[in-house]
């Protein structure tokens, strides 16, 4: 005789963006499913640095003197 495994407890929606999924996993004290869960548990990328201007692209301000008149 197989006995079945115990059903698991029912569990509610994913609580992001109205999601229909059921919640699988907690994060940050909310419930998730897999999708969002893995979204919000990767870590982001860093921004790619920024490339050091070449002397070509600068832009130079023209001088500008006022003349004070007495």
């Amino acid at each position: 005789m197989s006995s079945s495994p115990p059903p698991l407890p029912r569990c509610p929606p994913c609580v992001l963006f109205n999601c229909p999924k059921r919640c699988e996993f907690e994060f940050n004290r909310r419930l998730l499913c897999a999708g969002h869960f893995e979204q919000l548990s990767r870590s982001s990328a860093p921004p790619p640095p920024v490339p050091a201007p070449s002397p070509a692209a600068s832009v130079r301000t023209p001088e500008i003197s006022f003349a004070v008149g007495t």
